[in-house]
């Protein structure tokens, strides 16, 4: 395979182009007959974008990767809820909002009362206390609560590439490769970022 700084110029043709075209389908003729509809033309390249969009696009789709873990986490969180017959998702929708974020870390650290949970709320929600300490009542199967911190922590942890991502992205164009200087990770601990670098 070429590299992309060669002198050669490289054509990534769509197989179903030579499809309907006719020649011998032997290997070594098959390379020969194509080798010659090249030269005269008949081949049309498919579009490579250009080395910085290729770049730009690997960032967009480990993104895109990594948002699309963060719902499948969300979904888990609801279902596990749902099974345990919790029905605050009917009051609060924002399942990762604030409030939903603490009152998870209660319940997971053992608290079950839904009038202290209820208290945990933020004061921007509308909903009355009470209204929220009813749709807290579930049986709290072990299980589900164990399907439940996992989904939690797992859900985090994406959060957390989700930012690492996002400060990579911001600091990538105050490094340049002229000077083989390029960001290799990142990490986020005691409220300080750490680059990695190789030269």
């Amino acid at each position: 395979m070429c590299r992309h700084n060669s002198k050669i110029e490289v054509c990534l043709v769509n197989a179903r182009h030579c499809k309907n075209l006719p020649g011998r389908k032997t290997d070594v003729s098959d390379c020969q007959w194509l080798q010659y509809l090249h030269s005269v033309g008949l081949l049309r390249a498919s579009f490579r974008p250009p080395e910085q969009i290729c770049v730009v696009r690997s960032f967009l789709r480990q993104r895109a990767n990594l948002v699309r873990y963060v719902s499948q986490q969300v979904m888990q969180l609801h279902k596990a809820l749902t099974q345990m017959n919790v029905q605050i998702h009917n009051v609060i929708s924002d399942i990762v909002g604030v409030t939903w974020l603490a009152i998870l870390d209660a319940v997971l650290a053992g608290e079950r009362d839904g009038h202290k949970l209820a208290k945990l709320k933020d004061h921007r929600i509308k909903v009355s206390a009470d209204v929220i300490a009813r749709s807290l009542v579930g049986d709290w199967r072990a299980e589900h609560l164990f399907a439940l911190r996992q989904a939690l922590a797992t859900w985090r942890h994406y959060q957390q590439l989700l930012t690492e991502f996002a400060l990579f992205i911001v600091l990538l164009p105050f490094f340049s490769q002229q000077n083989s200087t390029f960001v290799t990770s990142i990490f986020l601990g005691s409220g300080h970022l750490e680059l990695v670098k190789v030269v």
